[in-house]
C-alpha cells in the first residue's frame, strides 16, 4: 500500500519547487513590468536595513560599473551621507550635484552619496572606482560627518552603512580592516545577497525580495505599491524617527557637534579615514575632503569649546597628504538649514560652490 510513497513525495516536493520557483520569477516579472521603478537616474531613495532611508542615485548597484564604464568624460565622484544626497530637497536640480553639474558641464557628476555612510564606504569606493576608471582627470570629493568620528564605532553598523558594500568590495578589505569590523556573513546572508543580485527585481526596482524578509522593505514596498515613489517622503520619514526638535538637537549637541574632542586611538573610523588619505596620496588622486558646514547657532546652544579643535585635527591630516580641502568647514546662517544638519536648496549651493572653488585648481 505504502510502496510507492517514497518515489510519490520526492516527485511531488520536485514539482512543487519547480513550481514555486517558477511563481516566484513570474511575479517579480510582472511587477517589475508593471510598478515602476523606486528609484530615478537623476534621484533615488529606498528604505535600507538599519534605517538607512537613501541611497546613491542609480536605479541598481549593478549598474553603477555599466554607466561609468560607457562614459567617456571625466568624472566627478561625490561620496557622502544624506548631506551630500540632499535628503529633504525637492529636487536634483537643488541638490549639491545639480548645482556641480551646472558649474562643471566638463565633467559628469556622479552622486554616489548613501545616508548614514560611514568612512570605510569611502574607502571602499574609492579603491574600487579608482580601477574601474583609472582617468587621471577624475575627481574625488568625499564628505566625512563630525559624528562617525566621536560616537560609539564599536557596532557593525557605525562602521559600515550597507553590509551588501562588504560583499560587493570583499577584495578591497584587508587583514587589518576585517580584524576592525569582526564581520563574518552568515551563510543565509550570503545566499540572500546573491539573489538580490541575480534577480532582477531583487535590487532597486521594487524589493519584492527583501520586501519578504525584511520589515522595513515591506514597509516601503507597501507605500510604493498605493502611495507612488518613496522618495517623495524620504525626509519626512526621517524627521518622524524625532518626536520633538529639542531631542533632535540634544542628539546633535551629543554626537554631531559634540564639546568632547576626538580620541584618535583604537579609532576604527578615523583609522578607515587616515587610511583613504594614504591610498589618495599614493595613487596621486585628485581629491577633496571635507567635513559638512555646521550650524553655528546650534554649535553655540551646545556650549561647544572644542569643536573647533576637532575640525582642526580632521584637517590637518588631509593637509599633511597634499590632499585638498574644500573651504566650507565652516559655520554657515541656520537659515540655510532645514534641520540641524541637513541643508536647503540655497544651502547645497553654497556648499557646491566652494567644492567649485577647489575642483578649479586642480
Amino acid at each position: 500500500m505504502f510502496e510507492n510513497i517514497n518515489a510519490f513525495s520526492s516527485k511531488r516536493i520536485y514539482r512543487i519547487a519547480g513550481f514555486s520557483i517558477i511563481f516566484f520569477i513570474a511575479i517579480n516579472i510582472a511587477v517589475f513590468a508593471i510598478i515602476s521603478s523606486y528609484s530615478q537616474t537623476s534621484r533615488a531613495s529606498e528604505i535600507l536595513p538599519d534605517n538607512n532611508v537613501c541611497n546613491f542615485a542609480f536605479e541598481d548597484f549593478n549598474d553603477v560599473e555599466k554607466l561609468i564604464t560607457e562614459d567617456q568624460k571625466s568624472k566627478i565622484f561625490l561620496l557622502g551621507d544624506s548631506v551630500s544626497y540632499g535628503i529633504g530637497v525637492a529636487d536634483e536640480s537643488e541638490s549639491v550635484t545639480g548645482y556641480l553639474r551646472k558649474m562643471h558641464p566638463e565633467y559628469s557628476v556622479y552622486n554616489l552619496s548613501s545616508c548614514g555612510s560611514k568612512p570605510l564606504d569611502y574607502y571602499l569606493w574609492t579603491r574600487y572606482l579608482t580601477e574601474l576608471d583609472p582617468n587621471s582627470d577624475n575627481v574625488f570629493v568625499i564628505q566625512y560627518n563630525y559624528k562617525w568620528f566621536n560616537g560609539n564605532s564599536g557596532k557593525l553598523k557605525d562602521k559600515i552603512s550597507q553590509k551588501r558594500i562588504l560583499f560587493e568590495f570583499n577584495k578591497y578589505l584587508d587583514d587589518e580592516i576585517r580584524d576592525g569590523l569582526e564581520f563574518y556573513p552568515r551563510y543565509f546572508e550570503q545566499i540572500s545577497h546573491s539573489l538580490e543580485k541575480s534577480i532582477p527585481v531583487s535590487a532597486n526596482k521594487t524589493k519584492l525580495f527583501a520586501a519578504i524578509f525584511n520589515e522595513k522593505s515591506k514597509e516601503d514596498f507597501i507605500k510604493h505599491l498605493f502611495f507612488g515613489k518613496p522618495e517623495r517622503n524620504s525626509f519626512e520619514y526621517k524627521q518622524k524617527q524625532w518626536n520633538e526638535k529639542d531631542e533632535m538637537r540634544s542628539f546633535n549637541c551629543k554626537i554631531a557637534y559634540s564639546a568632547t574632542e576626538w580620541n584618535p586611538k583604537n579609532n576604527f573610523n578615523f583609522d578607515v579615514y587616515l587610511k583613504t588619505l594614504a591610498f589618495i596620496e599614493k595613487n596621486d588622486v585628485n581629491a577633496i575632503v571635507f567635513l559638512p558646514p555646521y550650524n553655528q547657532e546650534l554649535v553655540r546652544k551646545c556650549s561647544n569649546e572644542k569643536f573647533n579643535r576637532n575640525v582642526y585635527k580632521f584637517l590637518i591630516n588631509a593637509d599633511n597628504r597634499d590632499v585638498r580641502n574644500a573651504e566650507f568647514t565652516k559655520a554657515i546662517d541656520q537659515s540655510n538649514f532645514l534641520d540641524d544638519m541637513h541643508l536647503d536648496a540655497q544651502g547645497n549651493k553654497i556648499l557646491a560652490e566652494n567644492i567649485s572653488n577647489s575642483i578649479n585648481k586642480f
